[in-house]
Protein backbone atom coordinates (compact mmCIF):
# COMPACT_ATOMS: atom_id res chain seq x y z
CA UNK A 1 0.00 0.00 0.00
CA UNK A 2 1.28 3.29 -0.84
CA UNK A 3 1.58 5.97 1.75
CA UNK A 4 0.49 9.52 0.70
CA UNK A 5 3.30 12.08 0.57
CA UNK A 6 2.25 13.57 4.13
CA UNK A 7 1.96 10.22 6.20
CA UNK A 8 5.06 9.04 4.93
CA UNK A 9 7.14 12.10 5.69
CA UNK A 10 5.68 12.17 9.40
CA UNK A 11 6.84 8.62 9.15
CA UNK A 12 10.15 8.90 8.51
CA UNK A 13 9.89 12.09 11.20
CA UNK A 14 8.91 9.51 13.82
CA UNK A 15 12.16 7.34 12.95
CA UNK A 16 14.25 9.84 12.58
CA UNK A 17 13.28 11.09 16.47
CA UNK A 18 13.60 7.11 17.90
CA UNK A 19 16.85 6.66 16.10
CA UNK A 20 18.18 9.66 17.89
CA UNK A 21 16.37 8.68 21.39
CA UNK A 22 18.47 5.31 20.71
CA UNK A 23 21.82 7.07 20.72
CA UNK A 24 23.82 5.73 23.62
CA UNK A 25 24.94 8.47 26.18
CA UNK A 26 29.15 9.50 25.14
CA UNK A 27 28.23 9.45 21.34
CA UNK A 28 28.19 12.87 20.73
CA UNK A 29 26.94 13.97 24.03
CA UNK A 30 28.24 14.76 27.45
CA UNK A 31 29.61 18.31 26.98
CA UNK A 32 28.64 21.68 28.59
CA UNK A 33 29.00 25.27 29.02
CA UNK A 34 30.82 25.59 31.93
CA UNK A 35 29.39 28.12 34.67
CA UNK A 36 31.43 31.88 34.69
CA UNK A 37 31.20 31.71 38.55
CA UNK A 38 32.23 29.36 41.48
CA UNK A 39 29.82 28.63 44.19
CA UNK A 40 32.48 29.38 47.15
CA UNK A 41 31.88 30.70 50.48
CA UNK A 42 33.02 34.09 51.29
CA UNK A 43 34.79 34.79 47.60
CA UNK A 44 36.71 38.04 47.47
CA UNK A 45 34.85 41.03 46.21
CA UNK A 46 35.71 43.01 43.42
CA UNK A 47 37.48 45.74 46.09
CA UNK A 48 39.21 43.31 48.05
CA UNK A 49 40.79 41.24 44.89
CA UNK A 50 42.07 45.19 43.45
CA UNK A 51 43.84 45.91 46.80
CA UNK A 52 45.45 42.13 46.77
CA UNK A 53 46.35 43.12 43.10
CA UNK A 54 48.06 45.89 43.92
CA UNK A 55 49.65 45.20 46.83
CA UNK A 56 51.68 41.29 45.55
CA UNK A 57 50.83 42.00 41.50
CA UNK A 58 48.17 38.41 41.67
CA UNK A 59 44.64 37.91 42.87
CA UNK A 60 42.54 34.59 42.64
CA UNK A 61 38.60 35.19 42.01
CA UNK A 62 36.07 33.00 41.56
CA UNK A 63 34.15 34.92 38.47
CA UNK A 64 34.40 35.87 35.27
CA UNK A 65 33.01 38.89 35.20
CA UNK A 66 35.91 40.21 38.37
CA UNK A 67 38.64 38.66 36.59
CA UNK A 68 37.48 40.64 33.74
CA UNK A 69 37.44 43.80 35.44
CA UNK A 70 40.95 43.18 37.06
CA UNK A 71 42.49 42.53 34.20
CA UNK A 72 41.00 45.54 32.14
CA UNK A 73 39.59 43.52 29.09
CA UNK A 74 37.27 40.54 28.52
CA UNK A 75 38.44 37.36 29.61
CA UNK A 76 38.11 34.42 27.68
CA UNK A 77 37.35 31.74 28.52
CA UNK A 78 36.09 27.71 27.50
CA UNK A 79 32.69 27.78 26.48
CA UNK A 80 32.69 23.55 25.99
CA UNK A 81 34.11 21.10 28.47
CA UNK A 82 33.35 17.53 28.89
CA UNK A 83 30.75 16.66 31.51
CA UNK A 84 32.61 16.45 35.22
CA UNK A 85 35.10 19.08 34.49
CA UNK A 86 34.37 22.50 36.21
CA UNK A 87 36.04 25.60 36.95
CA UNK A 88 38.14 26.08 39.69
CA UNK A 89 38.95 29.45 40.01
CA UNK A 90 40.46 33.09 38.05
CA UNK A 91 44.14 33.89 39.02
CA UNK A 92 44.94 37.24 37.50
CA UNK A 93 48.46 38.37 37.25
CA UNK A 94 50.64 41.60 36.63
CA UNK A 95 53.81 41.12 33.85
CA UNK A 96 57.29 41.11 36.76
CA UNK A 97 57.03 42.51 40.45
CA UNK A 98 54.02 44.24 41.44
CA UNK A 99 56.49 47.59 42.25
CA UNK A 100 57.70 48.07 38.86
CA UNK A 101 55.40 50.32 36.61
CA UNK A 102 54.76 48.89 33.85
CA UNK A 103 54.38 51.01 30.39
CA UNK A 104 52.09 48.14 29.00
CA UNK A 105 48.73 49.10 28.17
CA UNK A 106 47.24 45.66 30.03
CA UNK A 107 49.90 44.52 32.41
CA UNK A 108 47.75 41.73 33.38
CA UNK A 109 47.37 37.66 32.23
CA UNK A 110 44.75 35.77 33.37
CA UNK A 111 45.13 31.70 34.13
CA UNK A 112 42.24 29.52 34.57
CA UNK A 113 41.95 25.80 36.20
CA UNK A 114 39.50 23.82 35.30
CA UNK A 115 39.60 19.93 37.19
CA UNK A 116 37.13 16.68 36.65
CA UNK A 117 35.60 15.11 39.79
CA UNK A 118 36.97 11.26 39.61
CA UNK A 119 34.60 8.58 41.82
CA UNK A 120 36.80 7.26 43.24
CA UNK A 121 39.26 9.66 42.89
CA UNK A 122 42.28 8.10 40.99
CA UNK A 123 43.65 11.08 39.82
CA UNK A 124 42.37 14.90 39.23
CA UNK A 125 42.34 15.62 35.38
CA UNK A 126 43.62 19.55 34.82
CA UNK A 127 43.10 21.76 32.15
CA UNK A 128 44.74 24.95 32.29
CA UNK A 129 44.11 27.84 30.10
CA UNK A 130 46.73 31.13 30.61
CA UNK A 131 46.19 34.39 28.71
CA UNK A 132 47.61 37.98 28.43
CA UNK A 133 47.32 40.68 25.59
CA UNK A 134 50.91 40.52 25.71
CA UNK A 135 53.04 37.84 24.13
CA UNK A 136 53.57 34.85 26.24
CA UNK A 137 55.48 32.17 26.54
CA UNK A 138 54.79 29.08 25.03
CA UNK A 139 55.16 25.58 27.07
CA UNK A 140 58.47 25.10 25.99
CA UNK A 141 60.26 21.68 24.72
CA UNK A 142 60.30 20.56 21.14
CA UNK A 143 56.92 21.25 19.02
CA UNK A 144 54.87 20.92 16.47
CA UNK A 145 52.61 23.28 13.96
CA UNK A 146 48.83 22.62 14.62
CA UNK A 147 45.68 24.30 14.12
CA UNK A 148 43.57 25.27 17.40
CA UNK A 149 40.09 26.76 16.27
CA UNK A 150 40.84 28.03 12.84
CA UNK A 151 44.18 29.68 13.84
CA UNK A 152 47.89 28.65 13.59
CA UNK A 153 49.21 27.01 16.81
CA UNK A 154 51.89 24.89 18.85
CA UNK A 155 51.50 21.83 20.24
CA UNK A 156 54.40 19.70 22.69
CA UNK A 157 53.67 16.74 25.32
CA UNK A 158 54.86 17.84 28.64
CA UNK A 159 56.15 14.87 30.80
CA UNK A 160 55.16 14.99 34.74
CA UNK A 161 57.01 12.20 35.95
CA UNK A 162 55.02 9.24 37.39
CA UNK A 163 51.70 11.33 36.49
CA UNK A 164 49.91 11.25 33.17
CA UNK A 165 51.51 13.94 30.73
CA UNK A 166 50.05 17.10 29.42
CA UNK A 167 49.38 18.28 26.16
CA UNK A 168 50.45 21.94 25.39
CA UNK A 169 48.93 24.06 23.33
CA UNK A 170 49.75 28.13 22.50
CA UNK A 171 48.18 30.41 19.89
CA UNK A 172 46.81 33.65 19.43
CA UNK A 173 43.44 34.85 17.85
CA UNK A 174 44.71 38.00 17.25
CA UNK A 175 44.08 40.09 20.63
CA UNK A 176 44.80 37.71 22.92
CA UNK A 177 47.55 35.43 23.66
CA UNK A 178 46.88 31.59 25.35
CA UNK A 179 49.34 28.27 26.36
CA UNK A 180 47.06 25.66 27.64
CA UNK A 181 47.56 22.63 29.51
CA UNK A 182 45.57 19.62 29.22
CA UNK A 183 46.18 15.91 31.44
CA UNK A 184 46.25 13.58 28.52
CA UNK A 185 44.30 10.47 30.27
CA UNK A 186 40.78 9.36 29.31
CA UNK A 187 38.36 11.26 29.12
CA UNK A 188 41.28 13.57 27.95
CA UNK A 189 43.00 12.47 24.73
CA UNK A 190 44.83 14.99 21.93
CA UNK A 191 41.20 15.40 19.97
CA UNK A 192 39.46 16.46 23.26
CA UNK A 193 41.82 18.88 24.18
CA UNK A 194 42.02 20.35 20.96
CA UNK A 195 37.59 20.74 20.73
CA UNK A 196 38.25 22.13 23.98
CA UNK A 197 41.03 24.93 23.59
CA UNK A 198 38.81 25.54 20.29
CA UNK A 199 35.55 26.71 22.41
CA UNK A 200 37.77 29.54 24.02
CA UNK A 201 35.67 32.70 23.41
CA UNK A 202 34.84 36.19 25.24
CA UNK A 203 31.40 34.45 26.20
Amino acid sequence: MRLVPNMARLFISIIVVLLALAVPAGCGSGWHTPAQTVDIESPPTLEQARQQLADTGWARVYSLDIASQLAGYPVAMFTSMPEGFEMIWFHVFKLGPPVVKSTVEFPYSVEQRYENSPSPPLHKLVTMLTQSRNSIEGVGGESEDIDIGGYPGKKNVVPMGDNPARLGLSWSDGTRNYVMEGTLADPLDEAVILRIAASVRVP
